[in-house]
C-alpha cells in the first residue's frame, strides 16, 4: 500500500485536518518565497501568493528561485516549483499594492506580509484593522530578523503592532539587505509559528533576534 507522502508528521501537523487555513502572503522575494515553498512542504494547501515582480540575476542566492526562472514572473516560477516539489496548486496574483487594496478578509485567515518596504506593509495593516484575521509580520536586514503576530480585531494589541510601523526607517545599501541563511531561519519560525497557530498555540506576540539567537522577546498568551 502507498503511504501518504505526510504519514511520517501526521502526530504534528495532519494536512488533511489542519492544512487548510487561508494563508495570504504578500511578497515573494527573500521572504516569501522561503515561506511559500515551506508552507506547502508541511502540508499547508490554501495558499494566495502576490506580487509582480520578475526573478532577476541577483535573487538567485538569497530567494527560493533558479536561474532556469530568471525572466519568469516570481508567482509564476513558485506555483510551477511547489507544484513539482510537493503537488500542490497555490493560487497567485500579479497585484500591485495600492492605498485601495483590500485583501480577502475570510474570518480566522493568516496573513503574511513579506515585502522589503515598510509602506507596503502599512497599506495591508491598514486593510486588515478589526477584521477577525490574524497577522504575521516578517522583516529582515544584514543578520537580523523580526516577527510580529497580532489578532487584528484586539485593539490594544494592534495599537501596539502599528507603532512599529510609524518613524523613519533606514534604508540599507544593496550589499547588505539579506543573506540565505536570515531568510530561510525567519521563514521557518513563520511556519511553526503557523503550526501553533493552527494548534490554538501561539505563545508570543513580537519576536526579534539576529543570526547568532533571540536578543530581544516578548512573551505574551493568546487566549
Amino acid at each position: 500500500m502507498e503511504r501518504d507522502k505526510y504519514f511520517k508528521q501526521t502526530e504534528l501537523l495532519n494536512p488533511s485536518k489542519e492544512g487548510g487555513i487561508p494563508i495570504h502572503i504578500y511578497g515573494c522575494g527573500s521572504i516569501g518565497s522561503h515561506l511559500a515553498v515551506g508552507l506547502a512542504k508541511t502540508g499547508f494547501y490554501n495558499i494566495t501568493i502576490y506580487d509582480m515582480d520578475i526573478v532577476e540575476q541577483d535573487n538567485i542566492p538569497a530567494q527560493f528561485f533558479s536561474l532556469e526562472s530568471v525572466g519568469d514572473r516570481k508567482t509564476t516560477a513558485l506555483y510551477h516549483l511547489i507544484k513539482e516539489m510537493v503537488g500542490t496548486n497555490i493560487k497567485t496574483q500579479e497585484i500591485e499594492i495600492k492605498e485601495d487594496f483590500m485583501p480577502d478578509v475570510e474570518a480566522n485567515s493568516l496573513h503574511i506580509t513579506a515585502f522589503d518596504n515598510i509602506e507596503a506593509r502599512q497599506i495591508i495593516a491598514n486593510a486588515l484593522e478589526g477584521y477577525p484575521v490574524h497577522y504575521m509580520d516578517g522583516r529582515i536586514g544584514r543578520y537580523q530578523w523580526e516577527k510580529y503576530y497580532v489578532r487584528c480585531n484586539t485593539k490594544a494589541d494592534w495599537q501596539e503592532f502599528m507603532k512599529t510601523l510609524d518613524g523613519d526607517f533606514s534604508e540599507l545599501t544593496c550589499g547588505e539587505k539579506c543573506l540565505w541563511a536570515v531568510n530561510s531561519q525567519l521563514s521557518s519560525k513563520l511556519i511553526a509559528d503557523t503550526i501553533r497557530l493552527v494548534k490554538d498555540r501561539i505563545p508570543y506576540a513580537f519576536e526579534k533576534a539576529n543570526i547568532m539567537g533571540v536578543v530581544e522577546i516578548k512573551r505574551e498568551k493568546w487566549n
